[in-house]
């Protein structure tokens, strides 16, 4: 900390307070992901994420895929 100016205290006090509030909540992200994936390694997590990122990718691309095959509602 700066010995001539209390800002570095200030500064230092808001990043600690933003990281505690910040770090809970990715962990919670990456436990969700893992959840929905249904494992805790990297690699399956990663591509199912992939996977479910290219279906969203094509239906937004493609429209409906319910409209265009006479799918029920």
């Amino acid at each position: 900390m700066d010995v001539g100016t209390s800002f570095g205290g200030i500064g230092s006090s808001r990043e600690v307070m933003i990281a505690a509030l910040a770090e809970p909540a990715m962990l919670l992200i990456v436990f969700c992901m893992a959840l929905v994936a249904g494992s805790t390694q990297l690699s399956t997590v990663a591509n199912f994420m992939a996977s479910l990122l290219r279906r969203i990718a094509g239906i937004a691309r493609n429209g409906d895929d319910r409209a265009h095959h006479g799918g029920a509602c």
